[in-house]
């Protein structure tokens, strides 16, 4: 069974000190099932605003701890630990998983499926979705897959910023669903999304 990927929101102090590699644990209320060997996605979250601010840390469950030790019910300790800086779960950081959906008459249409909170990436994807479509055609993938995207995200000024699609990444692409138990090549349904919580 692939290992489950969850993404949570994480308040700036806390995020700033996982990004430092100061904070190696996550105390969390246990409701998501976690296992050894769980990916977490976090996100910063900007409690001031109520929003997602863009930054995200993707770090692997390597132990974890349920009860005793001073651990309430229905809580769980978890030691993390980030993947060598050009492993898969960093390079993972600075794209989405996007579904191609193809085209109609009213235009080209692709859909960001993972990370699901990308802030604004959806309006600026869809201004982009012939890009994508054709950069993902020149590589072998076809409508009804789901690719990896990279993205740049490009500050306007006055706290206004917009994503650019760069490429896709098709060694990523495969990467990622063969780690999650899919080869992008053969499958066009998102077996490895299964158990990924907003």
């Amino acid at each position: 069974m692939p290992h489950k990927v969850h993404m949570l929101k994480t308040w700036p102090e806390p995020f700033a000190a996982i990004r430092a590699r100061m904070k190696r644990f996550e105390f969390r209320k246990d409701d998501r099932d976690y296992e050894v060997g769980d990916t977490l996605w976090l996100s910063e979250f900007d409690p001031a605003t109520g929003s997602i601010t863009g930054e995200n840390e993707v770090v692997l469950v390597t132990y974890l701890l349920r009860e005793g030790f001073g651990i309430p019910p229905g809580y769980v300790v978890m030691s993390i630990d980030h993947a060598d800086g050009s492993g898969l779960l960093q390079r993972l950081k600075h794209g989405s998983v996007v579904f191609l959906d193809g085209r109609n008459e009213h235009g080209s249409h692709v859909l960001a499926s993972f990370p699901t909170d990308i802030p604004d990436l959806d309006d600026d994807l869809a201004e982009q979705a012939e890009m994508v479509l054709t950069a993902a055609e020149a590589l072998g993938f076809a409508v009804g897959q789901h690719v990896w995207a990279r993205f740049v995200r490009i500050n306007d000024g006055g706290g206004f910023y917009h994503w650019e699609f760069v490429e896709i990444d098709a060694d990523l692409t495969r990467e990622f669903f063969r780690a999650w138990g899919w080869d992008g090549q053969e499958v066009a349904t998102p077996a490895p999304l299964v158990g990924i919580h907003a």
